[in-house]
């Protein structure tokens, strides 16, 4: 039988060609396995981005819950600095002890005028007799001015006895200036 024979050189070319096959077949199958890979990866990246995008807009939506929290927190603290404002202003005010307790006597007019008098209480009398159990030491402890309404001075004065008479410990001291009328500091 005459058959073919194969020579050294003919087994070398055969079997590099079956070698760049096998290499070919190993490439082809590295790249395919190479872009199967990146697109997983990129599936996954993309799944991370879908992922990272919803964690975003659930911290935006934190974020504007959390600014109007702030909001109304400060919109608080300055109320708050209001109020402690205006009760140190009323501190202030009683510590400096300029409240006046105003006593109003008579009827305001037909033809009566305002006459403003000090009035006292004796601290005799706030321990013992009539006043004693007729007055309240925290009103009598402060500046009091009886507002009277009569005709003239003298009604005022007699009107204001009465009121406040001297047999309980009352003095009324003085008129004040500024309700008499035409009443002139001198100078």
């Amino acid at each position: 039988m005459g058959g073919m024979v194969i020579t050294d050189s003919m087994a070398f070319a055969a079997s590099s060609l079956l070698a760049a096959v096998v290499l070919l077949v190993i490439a082809y199958a590295m790249k395919a396995a190479a872009a199967t890979h990146t697109r997983r990866k990129g599936l996954r990246l993309r799944g991370m981005a879908k992922d990272l995008e919803g964690q975003c807009a659930g911290l935006e939506a934190r974020l504007a819950e959390v600014q109007a929290d702030l909001r109304v927190l400060e919109a608080e603290e300055a109320a708050l600095v209001i109020e402690t404002t205006q009760a140190r202003r009323t501190c202030t005010i009683a510590a400096q002890d300029t409240f006046e307790i105003i006593h109003e006597v008579g009827t305001p007019g037909s033809g009566n005028a305002a006459f403003d008098v000090e009035i006292l209480l004796s601290p005799a009398a706030m321990n013992q007799g009539p006043a004693a159990t007729q007055t309240e030491p925290r009103v009598w402890s402060r500046r009091n001015i009886a507002r009277i309404w009569a005709p003239s001075p003298q009604e005022a004065l007699q009107l204001a006895g009465r009121v406040f008479p001297v047999r309980y410990g009352y003095v009324i001291t003085r008129f004040l200036n500024a309700s008499i009328p035409g009443f002139a500091e001198p100078t």
